[in-house]
């Protein structure tokens, strides 16, 4: 099931025509620098390990994207599996936003 470059390039040219990728690239991984400090990435920046206590609402902690989702796409579809939810459970939740060209929040999604 693995999908090599060429492959995953054709798709994203057909569910984004209107993206030129060559100016404007689109998120292929998690950001090794606009990280949290407990948080580490393995798997080509594609897996996130969260390495804090995670019992309270101040053990939060965030990743970004490798890159901003482009105006152009219109619509972006994205996939997150939790591997593990830690020892105690404790609630997390899965939040995207997008932004527009000046800076404002245009959207936002969440996902518990």
């Amino acid at each position: 099931d693995t999908v090599t470059m060429e492959e995953e390039d054709e798709l994203l040219a057909r569910f984004y025509p209107r993206l030129d990728d060559r100016a404007t690239s689109l998120p292929r991984s998690w950001s090794a620098k606009d990280k949290f400090s407990l948080i580490s990435l393995s798997q080509g920046n594609l897996r996130i390990h969260y390495k804090g206590a995670g019992k309270t609402e101040k053990d939060a902690a965030s990743v970004r994207a490798n890159r901003p989702i482009p105006t152009a796409c219109g619509l972006y579809y994205f996939e997150v599996t939790v591997i593990s939810k830690g020892c105690d459970g404790y609630r997390r939740e899965l939040i995207a936003r997008t932004k527009t060209v000046t800076g404002g929040s245009s959207e936002s999604f969440s996902c518990a």
